[in-house]
């Protein structure tokens, strides 16, 4: 079974003020962003949710949920807790215009380090695809990126019911795990992923999309199923 690599950047949640100065980060309509976020302190002991900031209130978008990628939510969140410390996960996903602004996690009256979410449109991609892929055999999943993200380390995670995690590290000109491969053109904006010798574990969501500002910019989800008879597939 491949050995999956989990490589996330992590921000600590300092109680009463937020660390440093508010991260920047560019994502386009129909994509997403993922984050993890590391805590400790008041926040083991309190209600967390994730919120935007609109005037002095914070509105909550979600609190913690059993399940990371839920159907029809377009916000979640799930909290993985042990004695001293704690993660959080953090999914936004078909980002529309108006979902810029600025966000953070809040316990009580503690909070993160603010984020704030540009939006722009790009006809290049954004919203999700279907692809069906064969038990035994090769499917090739081609995706664009936009412009703005030519130059940044492009990423494929996989959704399952907890985390993300990680198929791919950042890529250069091309990067190979077990059964994965994974390629990248920076002048055309292309990346491409392949998987080879397909398995019913390979079913699920894959999200495409890149680093950015040390948070996880998607902007692509590509639903995979998985069918019992052998053949390859490009998309």
């Amino acid at each position: 079974m491949m050995k999956i690599l989990l490589c996330f950047t992590t921000f600590l949640l300092i109680m009463g003020h937020m660390v440093g100065a508010t991260v920047n980060v560019f994502g386009i309509t129909g994509g997403g962003l993922y984050a993890q976020l590391f805590y400790e302190g008041t926040f083991l002991k309190s209600t967390i949710s994730f919120c935007k900031v609109s005037g002095f209130e914070c509105e909550t978008l979600t609190t913690v949920q059993d399940h990371l990628l839920i159907p029809g939510r377009r916000f979640s969140m799930i909290d993985i807790k042990s004695k001293n410390q704690g993660m959080l996960y953090v999914l936004i996903r078909n980002l529309t215009i108006n979902d810029a602004g600025l966000y953070r996690c809040k316990a009580g009256s503690e909070w993160s380090r603010d984020v704030r979410l540009h939006v722009a449109n790009d006809s290049c991609c954004g919203g999700s695809v279907e692809q069906t892929a064969y038990l035994g055999g090769t499917v090739t999943l081609k995706r664009k990126c936009p412009a703005i993200h030519r130059i940044d380390p492009k990423w494929w995670m996989k959704v399952p019911n907890g985390y993300s995690q990680s198929v791919m590290s950042p890529i250069g000109d091309a990067n190979n795990v077990g059964r994965f491969s994974l390629n990248g053109n920076s002048q055309e904006c292309i990346f491409t992923q392949t998987h080879i010798h397909v398995s019913q574990q390979d079913e699920g969501v894959y999200l495409c999309g890149v680093r950015n500002s040390n948070f996880y910019v998607f902007f692509m989800e590509v639903h995979l199923h998985v069918k019992g008879v052998y053949w390859n597939a490009t998309v």
